[in-house]
């Protein structure tokens, strides 16, 4: 279940990039790592967030995903979602837990790299869901889904 290719990554990492739902929740049921670590430090959440795989993150943190993991440069699920330009994935991880106040190896927090790379819309989700802004948060398409801080 945690065999590794030349990367590092597991099987779990694949599924959590590709947004295999169904492969991830048979992997973790057979015990795959939801912390598991490739070469660079990731874990199956920083892919699932670099792609915007909301139901994988969602499957990834109901079964303990380390929603704060940070990668060999810092980077946390946040900054992945940040970097890639997924405004849903960043506002459901700031609402399941996670701290948006992190700073990289770089000393950038996943706001200052939303903003560097030009992604207002993920910007404006983190200020939102840090608690910056408030009153919005019904237009994010997965908060009526019950979301909530864990």
């Amino acid at each position: 279940m945690n065999a590794r290719d030349n990367d590092g990554k597991t099987p779990l990492h694949y599924a959590a990039e590709s947004g295999r739902l169904d492969v991830a929740s048979l992997l973790i049921g057979y015990g795959a790592d939801v912390n598991a670590r490739d070469k660079s430090g990731m874990t199956p959440l920083h892919y699932a967030a670099a792609k915007g795989q909301l139901d994988v993150i969602e499957l990834l943190l109901k079964h303990g995903a380390d929603v704060n993991a940070r990668d060999k440069n810092g980077y946390t699920p946040l900054h992945a979602a940040a970097y890639y330009d997924h405004a849903d994935a960043a506002g459901l991880l700031i609402v399941r837990g996670a701290d948006a106040r992190v700073r990289n190896n770089e000393g950038k927090t996943p706001l200052d790299v939303a903003r560097e790379r030009g992604r207002a819309e993920v910007a404006r989700a983190i200020e939102e869901y840090s608690g910056k802004r408030a009153g919005e948060r019904a237009r994010w398409p997965w908060a009526s889904r019950g979301a909530r801080r864990s």
